[in-house]
């Protein structure tokens, strides 16, 4: 499952940088009225940053908590800017 560590062998692999992606941009999708092309998510090595326009800062925190929330994520840098 996207965002899940696996077991194999008995060692924890942590998901890819895409299946990170993947995971927020699917929990930002459920849970926050934003469309999708607005916020870009970009993730290198764990750490995510967020950018594009959100309508107000409710919507601009609720994604950086949507990506904190996500297995996989190391930081959060959150440039979303408000369309206000």
């Amino acid at each position: 499952m996207i965002g899940e560590m696996i077991e194999e062998a008995g060692t924890a692999i942590a998901p890819t940088d895409g299946e990170v992606a993947n995971a927020i941009a699917k929990t930002i999708a459920r849970d926050i009225p934003i469309p999708m092309p607005r916020i870009d998510i970009t993730v290198v090595d764990g750490h995510v940053t967020l950018s594009g326009v959100a309508t107000c800062d409710l919507e601009r925190h609720a994604a950086e908590n949507a990506a904190r929330r996500t297995r996989g994520v190391r930081s959060v840098t959150n440039r979303i800017t408000n369309a206000q």
